[in-house]
């Protein structure tokens, strides 16, 4: 994975949206009568979050792998979505929560 491409401010508003996004879609998985509710208001919330990876990718503010690796965590959780499978969302959520708090650590030290 090639992290030199990535600025730590373009990492950080990605990092900030996915951040979001990924703490919510845990929370209502975690609970029967929200994500009921919550469902369609999650999948535009991950909408959005791929836009915004998308967005900084195409200015070229972060790398082709950082991207990637981040629109693959957001169909993963999209899917499951989709599926109604709201156990794996959580999962997937929990998971991708610790996965970009890694990433933000290797960015803030070899980003540009």
């Amino acid at each position: 994975m090639r992290i030199g491409a990535t600025t730590t401010t373009a990492y950080r508003r990605v990092h900030e949206i996915l951040a979001s996004v990924l703490d919510f879609a845990a929370r209502v998985a975690a609970d029967k009568a929200q994500w009921e509710r919550a469902q369609g208001r999650l999948a535009v919330e991950l909408s959005r979050a791929k836009i915004i990876v998308n967005y900084q990718l195409a200015r070229d503010q972060i790398s082709q792998d950082i991207a990637a690796l981040l629109n693959d965590v957001l169909n993963a959780i999209d899917s499951a979505v989709r599926n109604n499978q709201r156990e794996q969302v959580q999962k997937l959520a929990e998971h991708g929560r610790v996965l970009i708090d890694a990433l933000a650590v290797l960015v803030y030290r070899f980003g540009r």
